[in-house]
C-alpha cells in the first residue's frame, strides 16, 4: 500500500462496530453501564494505569449520563495551539488527524452498543496562550480555526450514534473576565513560591522558558510560569460548563493523574497531539500512525521524506504532505 491510499483507507474506513458475544454477555449480567465503562477504560487505548480515585469519578459520570439519557459525553481539553518551534506551526497536521482517528476507533463501540451515542468535544485554552507563551494570536487563531475545519470536514467519516464538536474557553468567559480571575488567584500563587523546593521552581521555570516564543527575561519567564499554574491550580472555572462538568468525561495523554482517563495520543505514542507533529513509520510491513515530539522530530529529521496527499481541504496547507519515517 502506498502513503495516499493507506491515508484515504484509514480515513474513510466506515466498517461498523460489531457487537461481541463478550459484549451481550457483559450487557446481561452487568448492564449498559458496566458495559460503557469497560470500552472507555480498555487498555488497548490506555497509556497508564488509571488511578482509583479516577476510575470513581468515570462510573459515576456515566451513571449520570446513562440515567439522563445524554451521550456519553467525552471531552479533550488541550492547548489551542502548534508548538511554535514544530515546522507545521501555526497549522494543524496530521497529529491531530491521527489523534481524531484514534478516538474515533476508541469510542465506536460506545456509539454501537448505546442507544444515546457520544459526543466528543474539543475543548481548546486558547484564550490565554498568547499572553503566556508569546504566540501571536494569529497564529493561535489560524491553528483553532484549521482544527474547526478539519472536524466539520472527517464528520461524514464518523459512524452514526457519534458526534464531534470543536469548543473554546472563550466561549464561555471573555478574556478580561477570565485575566481578572487569574490575577487574584496568582496573588496567592506569588506568596506560595517559596515554599515550593528549588528543583521544583528550576523545572517549572524551565517549562515556561520551552514553551515561550522568543527571548525573554527572568521576571517574564515567572509570569508566564504563574499564569500556567493559575489555570492549572486555581479555582478560576467556577461556573464555567467546560470540559469537567458533570456530564462531562475529560480525557489526556500524558501527566492527566487523576483529571482525564490517560490515553494514547495515537496508535504509537502518547504525545499530546498539539505539541507534536505528526508522521507515519513502518512496523512489520504497515504503516503505523505516530506524534513525534520535537526532540523526536529532530532525531528523526535525517531519516524523513514527505510525501504528497491529495484528500484534505486546501485550507489546511499541513495535510497536502505527511512525514514518513524512512528505514535507517
Amino acid at each position: 500500500m502506498n502513503v495516499q491510499n493507506f491515508v484515504t483507507d484509514y480515513v474513510s474506513q466506515k466498517s461498523p462496530y460489531i457487537e461481541s458475544i463478550n459484549d451481550r454477555k457483559r450487557l446481561q449480567f452487568s448492564g449498559v453501564e458496566a458495559l460503557i465503562y469497560d470500552k472507555l477504560s480498555s487498555s488497548k487505548f490506555r497509556s497508564s494505569k488509571i488511578p482509583l480515585e479516577l476510575q470513581q469519578k468515570i462510573i459515576e459520570k456515566v451513571h449520570h449520563c446513562v440515567g439522563h439519557n445524554l451521550p456519553i459525553h467525552i471531552t479533550v481539553p488541550f492547548g489551542g495551539y502548534k508548538k511554535w518551534q514544530l515546522p507545521s506551526a501555526p497549522h494543524i497536521d496530521f497529529a491531530e488527524v491521527f489523534n481524531l482517528l484514534l478516538l474515533r476507533e476508541y469510542l465506536s463501540p460506545i456509539a454501537a452498543l448505546y442507544d444515546h451515542g457520544v459526543l466528543l468535544e474539543y475543548f481548546s485554552d486558547e484564550i490565554f496562550v498568547s499572553s503566556m507563551n508569546n504566540i501571536p494570536q494569529h497564529d493561535l487563531d489560524t491553528y483553532n480555526n484549521e482544527f474547526a475545519i478539519l472536524i466539520n470536514f472527517l464528520k461524514p467519516h464518523f459512524p452514526n450514534n457519534f458526534q464531534c464538536k470543536f469548543s473554546k474557553i472563550r466561549d464561555f468567559i471573555s478574556q478580561e473576565d477570565l485575566f481578572k480571575r487569574f490575577d487574584e488567584i496568582k496573588k496567592d500563587l506569588r506568596k506560595k513560591w517559596n515554599n515550593i523546593t528549588q528543583d521544583e521552581q528550576q523545572r517549572r521555570l524551565a517549562k515556561a522558558r520551552r514553551n515561550y516564543k522568543g527571548d525573554a527575561d527572568e521576571q517574564t519567564i515567572f509570569e508566564s510560569n504563574l499564569t500556567h499554574d493559575a489555570f492549572i491550580f486555581g479555582d478560576w472555572d467556577a461556573g464555567i460548563p467546560w470540559a469537567f462538568d458533570k456530564d462531562m468525561i475529560a480525557i489526556g495523554f500524558r501527566y492527566t493523574k487523576t483529571w482525564g482517563i490517560p490515553l494514547m495520543s495515537s496508535r504509537s505514542s502518547a504525545t499530546q497531539f498539539w505539541v507534536g507533529t505528526g508522521a507515519i513509520k513502518m512496523i512489520n510491513k504497515e504503516f503505523v500512525p505516530t506524534i513525534l515530539t520535537y526532540e523526536q522530530y529532530l532525531k528523526a529529521s535525517p531519516f524523513l521524506k514527505t510525501c504528497a496527499i491529495s484528500f484534505f481541504p486546501k485550507t489546511l496547507p499541513a495535510l497536502q504532505q505527511l512525514p514518513v519515517i524512512t528505514p535507517v
